[in-house]
């Protein structure tokens, strides 16, 4: 699943949307559907200095339920 979030860049130094990946993890006894994140995607990757350790994925929520 793939989820679109915006947090505030420091290298275009405006918001910034990144597509972020979750992964379904079944949890047995539970009924809804849970997602953990699982990587991202930034339109910038190949110039930002900070894409190692991007500051608006380590903001994207870390797990989902649906």
């Amino acid at each position: 699943m793939q989820q679109d979030f915006t947090y505030e860049c420091p290298y275009t130094q405006e918001p910034q949307t990144i597509d972020v990946n979750y992964i379904y993890v079944p949890i047995l006894g539970v009924q809804s559907s849970n997602y953990k994140i699982n990587g991202f995607y930034c339109t910038f990757e190949d110039e930002c200095p900070y894409y190692d350790d991007c500051p608006v994925y380590q903001k994207a929520p870390v797990a989902m339920t649906i």
